[in-house]
């Protein structure tokens, strides 16, 4: 999925790469881009996910990144965006690569 062109997403959650052998990827780029959920984002949950944040905003009220195993893999790039959690359960820190970019609490 790609969010572009000042496009604007609400959704109740995100979850990449939810089930095993699943992959995933979202691109969501340019000033007045942003995917909010009003829930949770999951990147990486059993599957493969890829979420990457380029001068926009993605922001959520939950966050887990790599959760279930071996077997599943997440990450997350931003550059020049935003990312703000509040509640993040990042099992694979090494896996989010800021850029310029702000992971922060919300």
């Amino acid at each position: 999925m790609d969010i572009f062109g000042a496009a604007q997403v609400t959704s109740i959650a995100g979850v990449l790469g939810d089930n095993p052998g699943s992959n995933a990827t979202v691109h969501v780029g340019g000033a007045g881009s942003s995917w909010t959920m009003t829930q949770r984002l999951d990147v990486g949950n059993q599957g493969s996910a890829l979420l990457t944040i380029s001068d926009a905003t993605v922001s959520n009220t939950q966050g887990t990144l790599g959760v279930s195993g071996s077997m599943s893999s997440g990450e997350v790039f931003v550059s020049g965006g935003r990312l703000p959690l509040s509640d993040v359960r990042w099992c694979r820190q090494e896996s989010v690569f800021p850029d310029e970019g702000v992971v922060a609490p919300a």
